[in-house]
């Protein structure tokens, strides 16, 4: 390649790299010019006009006017950027605006976010160019010939702030340490009095301290009003993804409890939280960097995502401690920017349902994590660990759950026998007595009523979780299973049994363990019978006629009357009444046809229950014919029931004379008895009664009923009476 060519080259390329750049040094270098004159047109503000603004309302007049001679005035072009987002400390400058309109520029990272909506974005456009949002570049003429702005675009544009004369542009947030967030652009031609960041900070630090607290404070407040005005809040979805507990809210109530949220800057080095257990606030991370540590100094950990909880334990607990009782401090590594909530409100946002299903998904979180703690030694503080190997308290410690429980929760109910043993880790659980005895709380590290659940001994006190907490539950089912691998498992068990059978005797008094167990069948005997009545479900029966009706009717009058003749028979065990009454216990027709009888038989009676119970039986005048009719065929009476003797007849005759007068004074309330249940009580002849050696199938079933019947009434007013003694036993007079 000739030389001239190769020059020609150079000189070409050159251009294209350095042209733009020469172009804007030259032209800066005119507008400074220009601008010069044009400053040279306006002075510097008053102290009066300083005092303006509440960050310098309070400052000494020497110090004011000290800081105002360091002052520089500037004046720069439309377009012009004054300061650049990020930029250090040392390097910034805080400008006193005094004509014109300076306006934030939207982040590389909030352009890139506006251009992912725009399908008709050409593709060698950059995606952080002022393509992307010209809306914020463009005078009103070309602004209004532009499409409709998305609404990423409008959400973005309505963010940016922007400062007119008399403002003071980011020195709040500068002094706070939270560096400029955007870069600044001169939207008109302005005129501006420049001071060094550093040199404000100076000036600071050398106030009173009544006086800089309160500079920091009004630095403070006004940072966080222009968050709640021009910031962005933490979305469901970053909600969501940083926190996985909060995904078992409903989005209805995620976007309530967005709503609610309050922005709260805090300096480096500031406490955002002394107790993460029992914080009255949930914050969430918008900026900066979190460092949570013990507050005994043993460990520590470092945040920065965006939107992670601090203080979420007050609502359910989402993190396992490294020891019983721990207690985890927040602190600002950095300057942050977080969003927060009351932690009582987050609480009535959220149901009883949605706490539990948070609850369950923390679980889910903390898996089985006992390892980090040492359960085994915590065991050895309940009485029925008390000589079991090392082997067996470590499978012990395995078997024990972690389980997590919100403020209110009933982890132990009274009145019954515990399932499982408890060891609290974390949290505030009391202890409720039935005996009108003040709350006791339980120590964390301290295991309580494995020996009530081993022996089902039930408890006069409840245990409710006060707060969030951390229980592990043991139940003596997982135990034993896990027990059942180790060689010394028996002797194990039986040591654990025996302790736990000790300790319950001595607490509680002998035998009472004995009782629990005994209430404790009766009980679940009647949730299963409740149980299988539940679940049996009523089938739809067919229309039934009127003769299927007066047929159920009169079996259920047949069942009445054999039921009753059971009673008579253990109320009257004589052989007068079991002749009497033996026609019900043969199996016969309890009822007859008033044309199959004779005048040789006795006269009809009735019985009845009066009000206090007792039996009553009358003679009726004449016999009282049935409405209805027989749903079986009437047998025809035998010889031996046809003619009785007449020895037994006479002395029955002569018994029903004699208590014919005693009850007289009953025979109004027997006669009101319905018509229905009414029937004819005949004698039959002894002789018959002799011959029937063999009782029938139907009466062996009956009296066996009847017998068992009698056998569980005396066991229960045993127990009963039992029940009394021990606590006549336990509070004597």
């Amino acid at each position: 390649m000739k030389r001239g060519v190769q020059q020609a080259k150079s000189l070409h390329v050159l251009q294209r790299l350095l042209g733009p750049v020469v172009a804007l040094y030259i032209s800066r270098c005119r507008a400074k010019a220009d601008v010069a004159r044009e400053a040279s047109l306006y002075h510097a503000p008053s102290i009066d006009a300083l005092r303006q603004l509440p960050i310098l309302a309070k400052w000494p007049d020497s110090a004011l006017q000290k800081w105002l001679s360091h002052g520089v005035m500037v004046a720069y072009r439309k377009g012009t950027c004054i300061g650049f987002a990020c930029e250090p400390p040392q390097a910034a400058r805080v400008y006193w605006v005094l004509t014109g309109k300076v306006a934030q520029v939207p982040a590389k990272s909030e352009l890139r976010e506006c251009a992912c909506e725009l399908p008709h974005l050409p593709p060698n456009a950059p995606k952080t160019g002022p393509v992307v949002l010209p809306a914020h570049f463009l005078e009103n003429a070309a602004k209004a010939a532009l499409p409709s702005l998305t609404s990423t675009q409008e959400r973005i544009k309505e963010s940016l702030a922007t400062y007119h004369a008399g403002h003071l542009v980011d020195a709040e947030r500068l002094l706070l340490g939270g560096g400029r967030q955007r870069s600044l652009r001169c939207q008109t031609d302005a005129v501006m009095l420049s001071f060094p960041f550093s040199l404000f900070l100076r000036e600071v630090q050398c106030l009173p301290g009544p006086v800089r607290s309160d500079v920091i404070d009004v630095a403070r407040t006004v940072v966080q009003r222009t968050m709640a005005q021009f910031g962005v809040m933490p979305s469901v979805h970053s909600l969501t993804s940083a926190n996985p507990v909060l995904q078992s809210i409903p989005p209805r109530d995620l976007r309530a409890l967005r709503l609610q949220l309050r922005p709260f800057v805090f300096l480096q080095f500031d406490v955002i939280c002394h107790d993460l257990a029992n914080s009255d606030k949930v914050f969430f991370l918008s900026l900066g960097t979190v460092l949570i540590e013990d507050c005994r100094g043993c460990s520590s950990t470092i945040t920065s995502k965006v939107s992670t909880a601090v203080g979420l334990e007050t609502f359910v607990p989402c993190r396992f401690p490294d020891y019983y009782d721990q207690k985890l401090r927040a602190k600002a590594a950095t300057y942050c920017e977080m969003w927060c909530i009351p932690t009582a409100a987050l609480l009535v946002l959220c149901s009883a349902e949605t706490q539990l299903r948070c609850a369950q998904a923390a679980k889910q979180l903390l898996g089985n994590k006992t390892s980090r703690l040492t359960p085994a030694s915590a065991l050895r503080t309940c009485p029925c660990f008390t000589g079991v190997s090392e082997a067996a308290i470590a499978v012990v410690a395995r078997a024990l759950e972690v389980r997590v429980h919100c403020a209110g929760d009933t982890i132990v109910a009274s009145k019954r026998a515990p399932s499982t043993g408890i060891l609290v880790v974390a949290g505030v659980v009391v202890v409720h007595s039935n005996r009108k005895k003040a709350s006791e709380p339980l120590c964390t590290g301290q295991a309580r009523y494995f020996c009530e659940c081993f022996v089902k001994m039930a408890l006069e006190e409840s245990v409710i979780s006060q707060s969030s907490s951390l229980v592990l539950h043991g139940s003596p089912g997982r135990i034993f299973e896990l027990m059942e691998e180790l060689n010394t498992a028996s002797d194990d068990i039986k040591i654990m049994l025996d302790n736990a059978q000790d300790y319950v005797n001595g607490q509680y008094g002998a035998g009472a363990s004995n009782l629990s167990k005994a209430q404790n069948a009766a009980a679940e005997r009647v949730k299963a019978y409740k149980r299988r009545r539940a679940g049996a479900a009523p089938t739809a029966s067919p229309p039934s006629t009127s003769v299927d009706a007066v047929d159920n009717l009169t079996v259920v009058e047949n069942e009445l009357l054999v039921s009753l003749a059971l009673q008579l028979q253990a109320l009257h065990p004589n052989t007068a009444d079991e002749a009497k009454f033996d026609v019900f216990r043969v199996g016969d027709l309890t009822m007859v046809d008033d044309d199959a009888l004779t005048d040789s038989r006795p006269a009809a009676e009735c019985f009845s229950l009066d009000d206090e119970g007792r039996l009553v039986t009358c003679a009726l005048p004449a016999l009282v014919a049935s409405a209805r009719p027989l749903t079986e065929v009437p047998v025809a009476p035998s010889p031996a029931i046809a003619a009785p003797r007449a020895d037994v007849v006479a002395a029955s005759l002569q018994q029903r004379e004699k208590t014919k007068e005693t009850r007289s004074s009953t025979q109004e309330t027997a006669a009101v008895v319905s018509q229905s249940l009414r029937t004819a009580v005949r004698a039959s002849a002894p002789a018959a009664a002799g011959r029937r050696s063999v009782p029938s199938p139907r009466l062996t079933a009956l009296r066996t009923t009847a017998t068992r019947l009698r056998e569980e009434a005396d066991g229960v007013d045993r127990r009963r009476e039992y029940q009394r003694q021990l606590l006549r036993v336990k509070h004597p007079l």
